[in-house]
């Protein structure tokens, strides 16, 4: 039987499915516990908080560039160190991948709301009122 650690981890990597994350956060670890630092200790040298660096370590968080330059003059290696041995790529959702949040940008059509539509009414409705206005007008100075 698993333990209830491991459970949450399997069930948090299946909800990121992000296999990046996971070997960024594997790297990290080992490069942080190599130069003898606790994640407090690294958290606190690159003014970030501690559950941050948790959830680097354990691939459930995006970090940005800038946050990943920070950690990484921290530890005194580079990006490339950090990034070593990891050579997945993610192909985009339009490819058949699972989107990555919910409003991510897409090739699929969206649904026409409500509001749009009675937008698109009332916009013909004025433009047909014009028309009609211009044809009576024509219609008088002939």
């Amino acid at each position: 039987m698993s333990s209830p650690k491991a459970v949450q981890k399997s069930q948090a990597s299946l909800l990121v499915g992000n296999p990046m994350a996971e070997k960024l956060g594997e790297n990290l670890q080992r490069l942080r516990k190599n130069r003898g630092l606790t994640q407090q200790n690294l958290a606190f040298a690159a003014e970030m908080d501690r559950t941050f660096i948790s959830l680097c370590e354990r691939g459930l968080a995006n970090p940005s560039l800038y946050s990943l330059g920070t950690i990484c003059w921290c530890l005194g290696i580079t990006l490339a160190e950090l990034f070593a041995g990891i050579e997945d790529t993610l192909p985009p959702s339009s490819s058949g991948a699972q989107k990555r949040r919910k409003n991510q940008a897409s090739h699929e059509p969206r649904p026409t709301s409500e509001a749009t539509l009675k937008r698109a009414e009332t916009m013909r409705k004025k433009k047909l009122a014009q028309q009609s206005t211009a044809t009576a007008k024509r219609v008088r100075s002939v």
